[in-house]
């Protein structure tokens, strides 16, 4: 399932990075990302409602983290790998 394991089952992928290139060659900004989340149409009406972010293995999900909550979000959270989140569930 790559780095961090397989996706979290229900998680909707809004890749951070555009076309594929490392944040280090290609950095991604704020209103790029915020068009993909938009475009995705995958975050909830509510903003106050619980939204974790995550990526192999949690800088790519911090910075999705921080555009999502520019956006007025107000529960937002990193939960850096989709193997950190499933050993965080009950």
């Amino acid at each position: 399932g790559g780095k961090g394991g397989p996706p979290v089952t229900g998680s909707v992928n809004v890749p951070f990075n555009i076309d594929g290139a490392k944040q280090s060659e290609r950095p991604t900004t704020l209103d790029e990302y915020r068009s993909k989340l938009e475009a995705a149409g995958c975050l909830p009406a509510d903003k106050s409602k619980a939204v974790i972010t995550h990526c192999g293995s949690g800088g790519r999900g911090g910075k999705a983290c921080a555009v999502i909550a520019a956006m007025g979000y107000t529960n937002v959270h990193n939960g850096g790998s989709p193997d950190n989140i499933r050993a965080a569930r009950p």
